[in-house]
């Protein structure tokens, strides 16, 4: 079933769940006790609400929109930042906002439950672009998979859901050493305080850093008391032990430590932007928000040097935008590209907005030349390692029995059946550790770091393949290894890269996807950074009490590397085969002053050169943050809208 069947109704009726209480039934009949196990999980499609809405939504798949010819803004992309300004935008009823995104609805039950499908949406067209890098010769000459959003939501619908800010002296930078006059930490607190909704929040959480009363629901790991916290506060401790110390709350002043996740997760529902800040808040029940999906942006029009609306391509799946009907949609006031750190630079070079020689080379008609159009592409990189395994001594210990395949098969069916199970109100990651690698100047912030999986978590090698483009024949290391029931998974974590990547077009065509350089390790530094942060790793489990209960001799080798294992040397050829993206990419329309050439947006997000034109997502960002880019992404769009919003005022008061 395509995705225009799936969402052509609003409301889905009760003949879809009239079906899955039949099959239910059926695969209890012919499973009998095995069956109540999986067929409890398949009540994950019964339990996840999908919102509805009597709303200018247009679920339009056959190349007719039902749009105005003209709206006062128009938001190109309903992802992590997109929503947020059309949702903050048209809480204005003096004005109209159109968002258009080239995705369907969101509100899929795949989506909403994290724990058993988010590895599956990625690759998956009805949610997810699919791009895919040029060959990187110094990341074992791969191509690396690049999942990003194509559905409501965007990327905030297919991540993992970890809610980090970043280093506050990322922002500190932004202000003091990139130009970026009102983005330091002080000055974009608030605008992380306006989102967020901390779930179980007490009088001390809210004094200064974090908020309740905003959309975006955060979950800390420690509330849902899941089985896997003793093994993780082991972690922290052995950690503290080893010069990185305990930090009970990342995302309150100091990111410095290792600590527990933060999610945004409710009751194991995933917290999208699209869901939190449209659906749920009663957004999209306003009569001055449309929204148009299966619509993919194909230009900015610009008339001079003023943007004065968008060429649309719409209806239809991916595969038939080609031959679809295109209609220009005017703006009055503005056009705020939201489309992401991939498809703004694409879209804005589309435009002829960007490098003057490159357009030439491509076809596009110049309209105005910035250089710095999908220059400055940043990523994170991690590597799904080192793992490690529970002593012999230790297996059945109750401290780590509960990540045993029963034990999770117990809690999935728990959670699906009564909402409860700890387990699944968590994401995979579920223990975060940020430190200076001490190779850069301290003023870049936190620059490596490690994801936790407090349990052995195997991937299927046909889905390592698919979805990270690794290869477990050419890389043993990934291989599952079935004598291996419990344990612990790091991915040793580089989080401020040197080397810095492009985004180009390949041809005139919209509808070809852009050239994607991210120029993994072109920077010596960032290997070493990277082996150092897996050095550290292992430092940390050879410390009790961890060490109590894990194997620190279990790490496989990679038999094809004849370097000890020990070394450095080992590392630095190991590290470049399993390194794969975070999915982070971010500053390829770098904010910056006005005397910056290389700059694409003021620090009003405004676009040099033309007017009426803004750009607010993480392509925006002159550096990479030390952390996950969603809840950054968020900030960005609430900051916008605010600017927005404020000039609007200053105006309506000089006018009166």
């Amino acid at each position: 079933m395509c995705i225009r069947d799936r969402y052509q109704r609003r409301v889905r009726g009760s003949v879809n769940r009239l079906e899955m209480d039949t099959q239910r039934k059926q695969w209890m009949c012919t499973l009998g006790a095995a069956g109540a196990v999986g067929a409890a999980a398949f009540c994950c499609w019964s339990r996840i609400k999908c919102n509805t809405s009597k709303s200018g939504v247009r679920w339009d798949f056959n190349g007719e929109a039902d749009t105005e010819p003209e709206y006062d803004y128009i938001v190109v992309g309903a992802g992590s930042a997109g929503a947020v300004v059309a949702s903050r935008l048209s809480e204005d009823p003096k004005v109209n906002v159109l968002l258009i995104e080239a995705g369907g609805s969101n509100q899929s039950k795949r989506v909403r439950s994290p724990m058993t499908e988010c590895a599956g949406l990625q690759n998956d067209k009805r949610f997810d672009w699919q791009f895919r890098t040029t060959v990187q010769e110094k990341a074992g000459g791969r191509v690396s998979h690049w999942p990003r959003g194509r559905t409501m939501g965007g990327s905030s619908s297919i991540n993992y859901m970890l809610y980090v800010r970043g280093d506050p002296q990322n922002y500190d930078s932004w202000a003091e050493e990139n130009g970026c006059e009102g983005w330091s930490y002080k000055e974009v607190l608030p605008h992380f305080l306006k989102s967020e909704k901390l779930l179980h929040a007490t009088a001390e959480d809210t004094k200064e850093f974090h908020s309740k009363d905003g959309e975006l629901s955060v979950t800390r790991l420690e509330d849902s008391s899941p089985a896997t916290l003793p093994r993780l506060k082991d972690w922290m401790d052995s950690s503290t032990k080893c010069g990185v110390p305990a930090n009970e709350d990342y995302n309150a002043g100091s990111q410095t430590g290792a600590g527990l996740a933060q999610f945004t997760i409710e009751q194991g529902v995933r917290a999208d932007s699209a869901t939190c800040f449209l659906y749920r808040n009663g957004a999209l029940k306003r009569a001055n928000l449309s929204v148009l999906n299966h619509a993919q942006v194909t230009q900015v029009v610009v008339q001079g040097k003023t943007a004065i609306g968008v060429c649309v391509a719409q209806g239809g799946t991916p595969d038939q935008l080609r031959k679809a009907k295109r209609i220009m949609i005017h703006a009055r006031k503005e056009v705020i590209l939201s489309a992401g750190a991939v498809a703004t630079p694409w879209l804005l070079l589309l435009s002829g907005i960007g490098p003057e020689e490159h357009l030439r080379k491509v076809g596009v008609p110049l309209v105005h030349h910035s250089p710095g159009v999908g220059q400055n592409l940043q990523d994170h990189l991690m590597t799904i390692g080192p793992a490690f395994a529970v002593k012999a001594e230790k297996l059945g210990d109750p401290h780590f029995s509960e990540g045993c395949k029963m034990y999770m098969m117990k809690q999935l069916a728990t959670f699906y059946t009564s909402g409860s199970g700890s387990l699944f109100h968590a994401g995979w990651v579920q223990g975060l550790g940020f430190w200076r690698s001490g190779l850069q100047p301290a003023s870049v912030g936190n620059d490596i770091g490690v994801h936790v999986i407090p349990f052995h978590a195997p991937l299927a090698p046909e889905q390592l393949k698919t979805n990270m483009g690794l290869d477990a024949e050419s890389c043993p290391l990934l291989g599952d290894d079935p004598n291996r029931t419990e344990g612990m998974t790091f991915a040793a974590s580089l989080l401020k890269p040197q080397s810095v990547g492009t985004i180009e077009l390949q041809s005139s065509d919209p509808f070809e996807y852009p050239k994607i350089d991210p120029n993994y390790f072109a920077e010596e530094i960032d290997l070493k950074m990277m082996v150092q942060a897996w050095q550290k790793i292992r430092e940390i489990v050879q410390e009790r009490p961890l060490a109590d209960r894990l194997d620190p001799e279990s790490e496989k080798k990679d038999e094809a590397i004849l370097e000890e294992m020990a070394s450095d040397e080992y590392l630095e050829k190991l590290i470049p085969k399993l390194a794969l993206t975070i999915y982070h990419p971010v500053g390829t329309a770098k904010m910056g002053p006005s005397t910056d050439e290389m700059a694409v947006v003021t620090p009003d997000l405004k676009v040099q050169g033309i007017d009426n034109l803004r750009v607010a997502d993480a392509s925006i960002m002159p550096t990479i943050v030390s952390g996950n880019t969603n809840a950054p992404s968020i900030m960005i769009g609430e900051k916008c809208a605010a600017m927005i919003q404020e000039e609007n005022c200053k105006g309506n008061a000089v006018t009166k």
